[in-house]
């Protein structure tokens, strides 16, 4: 499945699954098992309300949402994370987790 939230330029590309995102500067991106999450996941690990993708001043973050089981940047447990790079993220298992890969395209 493919959405483009953001109906221009693209600013993060965002998947989960089989699920890609075109994320535009005014969207916010919930992630979670919640039937209204933006990026659905039902591995049982991953919170109803597990993560948030958000647009600030500096650039784009990844935040945990207060997720029981948590979200893994390699082997470390991460709340928040800008991402500047390419960035994976293991949602709720840092070993076997749900894979969110994020990236920010380079503006021509």
């Amino acid at each position: 499945m493919t959405s483009d939230l953001a109906g221009a330029e693209p600013v993060l590309l965002a998947r989960l699954g089989d699920t890609e995102l075109t994320v535009g500067p005014r969207d916010v991106v919930t992630i979670g098992r919640h039937r209204r999450a933006t990026l659905r996941s039902n591995h049982e690990r991953v919170s109803r309300r597990h993560a948030t993708l958000r647009g600030e001043s500096d650039g784009w973050y990844f935040i945990d949402e207060d997720s029981l089981n948590g979200s893994y940047f390699g082997d470390e447990a991460v709340h928040r994370i800008l991402i500047d790079r390419t960035v994976v993220i293991r949602l709720g298992d840092r070993r076997n987790g749900p894979i969110l890969e994020l990236y920010v395209p380079e503006s021509d």
